[in-house]
């Protein structure tokens, strides 16, 4: 038959040593066990989803509508951050909020416990008559507890801020950041309360400076699904001219982890 010399010359070439082909349990080609383990240990994505709405209507008519999303990314030594959120409130005719925020941050692990950082993060605010803030800042990181149930991290850098209001007036400036984050959940991680905090306060006079406290609370429904109550204060030193310093936002939110 045709298939009968087909089959005896690839036995032939199966048999000499630099024509083997690397068969797992060949001895010709021992397993390499970086290679085996590209697959298990390539990057991943985890994150979350969230999204929060009421609606009022009779006597008081408001729609509120919030949303977000949170990513990060481990590969060795670095960390990706991203995230997106957004708040809208309608009073009747007349949008009473309207702010939206973004922002990326790389870490980069030196040892155990010390890290490098570079970050990007970007605002709008029209009940603050913020058209944009642009927060770019660099510098280190010292994890101080990193076992148990609780988890602090602190940071130390500079940051440049560029603020642009509506009415047309802008700020900029260099600024000392000093910042942490601090969490704590209970057993089987079904609670975390988290707490974020930064400063930045102007280095060159004038009285800048832009200040935020983010303190949630996150309760597990099932592996995926959660429910978040969330406060944001934000304080701003020079605000648009007839604005106050203070922001405080609410929310309450559901999300979905992946």
């Amino acid at each position: 038959m045709i298939l009968t010399p087909l089959l005896a010359s690839a036995l032939c070439l199966a048999t000499v040593p630099d024509r083997l082909q690397p068969w797992d349990d060949d001895p010709w080609f021992p397993k390499d066990e970086t290679q085996a383990n590209d697959s298990t240990s390539s990057p991943e994505w985890e994150g979350s989803v969230t999204l929060g709405s009421s609606l009022s209507t009779g006597n008081t008519e408001v729609a509120t509508v919030s949303a977000g999303v949170a990513a990060t990314r481990t590969e060795g030594p670095g960390k990706w951050t991203f995230g997106l959120s957004s708040v809208y409130v309608k009073d009747r005719d007349a949008v009473t909020q309207r702010r939206n925020e973004g922002d990326a941050k790389y870490d980069h692990e030196v040892d155990e416990d010390i890290y490098v950082y570079g970050s990007l993060g970007t605002m709008m605010d029209a009940q603050a008559a913020l058209d944009l803030r642009l927060d770019v800042s660099a510098g280190g990181g010292y994890k101080v507890w990193t076992e148990g149930p609780w988890t602090l991290d602190t940071e130390l850098g500079l940051a440049h801020l560029s603020e642009e209001f509506e009415s047309g007036a802008s700020n900029n400036y260099l600024a000392l950041r000093g910042a942490y984050g601090l969490k704590w959940h209970s057993e089987g991680e079904g609670i975390l309360i988290e707490q974020v905090g930064s400063l930045n306060p102007s280095l060159e006079g004038g009285g800048d400076g832009y200040y935020r406290l983010d303190t949630s609370l996150k309760m597990n429904v099932s592996s995926n699904l959660f429910t978040k109550l969330q406060w944001v204060y934000d304080l701003t030193a020079n605000p648009a001219a007839g604005k106050d310093k203070d922001d405080h936002l609410f929310l309450v939110t559901v999300g979905w982890g992946f």
